[in-house]
């Protein structure tokens, strides 16, 4: 259900502003992982998997679902899901960033970054580290 991995998400948001960890973040409002699990998987996309389950909840509000996986110059994975089409009246969408790194026993997540894509409000449907109105 969509409502839980946002929940999930705006349960680990970082509220107070700080310097970003990482700076393949910027833009984006870090994500305390500290409690996420798992934080070390076989795979890559196993470590985020929990953001885009249960998207969508319905064929209402032109769901979309996008992911893309990178790899950067320090091979690193980046990888962005762009969600939207949610049953919300206040957030349309999520952006996610993920940065995924080799680690003993698979792939760790070293970081995440959030933006809300918001239906109202002056900003609307552009992604925000802002709580939507």
């Amino acid at each position: 259900m969509k409502v839980s991995s946002t929940l999930l998400a705006t349960a680990f948001f970082m509220i107070a502003p700080m310097a970003l960890a990482d700076d393949r973040l910027a833009g984006f409002a870090e994500v305390d992982i500290s409690a996420w699990q798992p934080l070390v998987a076989d795979h890559p996309l196993d470590l985020i998997e929990q953001l885009y389950d249960g998207h969508p909840e319905a064929t209402e509000g032109r769901p979309e679902l996008n992911i893309s996986l990178r790899l950067d110059a320090d091979y690193k994975f980046i990888i962005d899901i762009e969600m939207s089409g949610y049953l919300d009246d206040s957030v349309s969408g999520n952006n996610y960033r993920a940065i995924v790194d080799q680690a003993p026993g698979g792939w760790k997540l070293e970081a995440l970054g959030l933006q809300n894509i918001c239906y109202r409000g002056a900003n609307a449907g552009v992604p925000t580290t802002a709580l939507c109105p």
